[in-house]
């Protein structure tokens, strides 16, 4: 079993060294096209599905509506902010406030390289339980969590469990403080998102009790009838999150609902106007973004589709939304 770990671990080292190797290569021969020189736009993905699905979205109308050649890389966030502020890259989607507080006020407000628009807002995340056990034992909200904790058992020993995030994300420390500080008797538990989707749908097929963390948009909500726990407002008198430092942290309170930009570079106003004010225009409701997740992750009864295709569709059953993006530019 060591033996399969290491060698695991040593072809994923080998897989990460050569996609780091070939976007090197790439974004340098982007960088020396010029930035004044290159009509095409080049779009940062990052990777996540909704990310993946809007991007191909904006690649199909600057193509087809616009006549403005348009190339996709996959990349990490922190990469995307560099190489858009130098116009290495043109733009990203997906960009979570307040998730990346730091990096919006670094580009935009204070160097003012980026620029943003708002794709769409009140995005919640939170804790997440079936409707059916909402209305069964009449669960909306944490003091009715707190008493009735013992339902979402589900490895049985007696205490209630809560999928909480994956091993790395910070929401998933989040999630343990807030356990914590809400006073609940619940284990909360850390697993990669594939593992958890097995023990939800197992959950749900045996009509089992569930809570876990989750937000929106996302494909779960398109296939599932699920129920927010209805949490204390936002408060930033309660929320004091030292990432790293759980002791030093207290947080009894909602999330503040989070906003979703569009990111482009400030160069672009110059170069490709056109693509510049698509990108102010940029702006998609956040149903369709879980309708667009739904149909290119591989999810029960939905199988995985390509995202191009899935984009295309999109645009051309959304008309109205296009033209709202794509007006008054020339």
């Amino acid at each position: 079993m060591e033996n399969k770990k290491r060698s695991g671990a040593t072809r994923n080292l080998k897989r990460a060294v050569a996609v780091t190797a070939i976007l090197a290569i790439t974004l340098v021969s982007l960088a020396g096209t010029g930035h004044a020189k290159r009509q095409e736009i080049v779009l940062a993905q990052f990777d996540w599905p909704a990310s993946i699905g809007i991007t191909y979205i904006m690649k199909q109308v600057l193509q087809g509506k616009l006549d403005v050649r348009a190339t996709i890389i996959p990349l990490s966030q922190d990469v995307g902010w560099r190489t858009i502020e130098k116009g290495i890259l043109d733009a990203a989607a997906e960009i979570w406030w307040p998730a990346r507080t730091a990096d919006i006020n670094r580009y935009v407000h204070e160097r003012k390289t980026v620029a943003m628009s708002l794709a769409y807002d009140k995005a919640p995340q939170g804790l997440v339980i079936p409707t059916w056990v909402s209305k069964e034992y009449g669960i909306t909200n944490i003091d009715d969590l707190r008493q009735h904790a013992k339902l979402f058992d589900l490895t049985g020993d007696g205490k209630g469990d809560m999928w909480a995030g994956a091993i790395d994300w910070s929401a998933t420390e989040i999630m343990k403080i807030k356990v914590r500080d809400y006073g609940l008797n619940l284990d909360p538990f850390a697993e990669d998102t594939w593992v958890f989707y097995a023990i939800f749908q197992k959950a749900m097929k045996q009509k089992q009790p569930i809570v876990f963390y989750y937000w929106a948009p996302d494909w779960l909500f398109s296939k599932y009838d699920l129920t927010w726990i209805k949490e204390p407002e936002y408060d930033p008198e309660k929320w004091k999150h030292v990432r790293g430092e759980p002791d030093q942290s207290y947080i009894a309170c909602a999330w503040q609902p989070a906003k979703v930009y569009t990111i482009f570079s400030e160069r672009l106003k110059d170069r490709v106007p056109k693509a510049y004010q698509f990108f102010q225009n940029f702006y998609i409701p956040i149903d369709d973004v879980s309708f667009i997740i739904a149909e290119i992750e591989q999810i029960p009864g939905n199988p995985k589709k390509d995202p191009d295709r899935v984009a295309r569709k999109w645009v051309e059953d959304h008309p109205e939304i296009v033209n709202d993006w794509i007006k008054g530019i020339k």
